[in-house]
């Protein structure tokens, strides 16, 4: 079984460096750091040193909606700022970065097989809202794979259906429809 540890580290070099040797030592497959800065992302590269463990920064969380970037004094556009934190995390040496499925096309044009691109805010009809849901930039499963996700990551859609398995069956038909239809349009 391989482990994904979504962490999301962000913290000053020495906290973030200690904590991803620590991730790394117990064997885990993915760790997620925030990749808001050159030295963070670092750091967590020292911290997996001779180790198998995957690095994948955090460009922006899908939770942010567009409009709370400026109150949080980002004056750059969410697709800006994404590019600007997926280089740092390319620049030394991540594995990939996880983004929203709304940037997933640029990333893959900028960065190619570089940086796995991996899209959590997924959801199984356009718009679909899930209890609780705190998502602002959100993405089919289909739509997510043909902007160039190589991971899609889906939680309430499954975990919150009255019935998990079947949703999960819906979510991985939808993906198998869109992986079907990419590789038509590849062919013609």
């Amino acid at each position: 079984m391989r482990v994904f540890v979504d962490a999301k580290l962000f913290d000053i070099g020495n906290t973030v460096e200690r904590a991803t040797a620590r991730v790394a030592a117990l064997g885990a497959a993915f760790l997620t750091v925030h990749a808001q800065d050159p030295q963070t992302v670092a750091a967590a590269v020292r911290g997996r040193a001779g180790s198998n463990l995957q690095l994948l920064g955090i460009t922006l969380l899908t939770s942010a909606a567009p409009d709370s970037l400026g109150a949080q004094g980002i004056s750059l556009p969410a697709a800006e700022l994404v590019q600007r934190r997926a280089r740092f995390a390319a620049d030394v040496g991540f594995d990939g970065v996880v983004s929203s499925p709304l940037e997933a096309q640029g990333l893959k044009a900028a960065f190619g097989e570089k940086l796995a691109v991996v899209c959590p805010g997924i959801r199984p009809g356009s718009g679909q809202a899930v209890a609780g849901d705190d998502q602002a930039r959100t993405a089919t499963p289909g739509d997510a794979l043909r902007a160039g996700a190589d991971y899609i990551v889906v939680g309430r859609p499954i975990t919150q259906a009255s019935d998990p398995a079947g949703a999960a069956r819906a979510i991985i038909t939808q993906m198998a429809e869109a992986l079907q239809d990419m590789r038509g349009a590849t062919k013609g």
